[in-house]
């Protein structure tokens, strides 16, 4: 498993498409799919989540590519925050 830090951390996931989301409620999984500006697919699997809030908004218009990303940790606890430039925010808790 990668770092979280280093998979979402200070917008690294920039300019990168929204692909695939899978949620497992009953094993506490999170599985996302990212695709880099050369069509390269990146996953990230979150093994134990808390809690997800996704809004489909479209404040911006439509959209499906990271504008941001960030994460901070706050007594072991994990907060991931994805901004789509469609303005509509992934946020995340979750455990690492």
């Amino acid at each position: 498993m990668q770092d979280i830090e280093y998979f979402f951390g200070n917008s690294v996931l920039h300019d990168c498409e929204i692909g695939r989301m899978e949620i497992n409620y009953s094993e506490g999984t999170i599985v996302f799919q990212f695709i880099d500006s050369k069509h390269k697919k990146r996953d990230y699997v979150i093994k134990q989540f808390i809690s997800i809030n996704f809004t489909k908004n479209e404040e911006w218009g439509k959209g499906k590519y990271v504008v941001s990303s960030d994460v901070s940790c706050n007594d072991g606890i994990w907060i991931i925050e994805i901004q789509l430039n469609s303005g509509d925010i992934c946020s995340i808790m979750c455990y690492k």
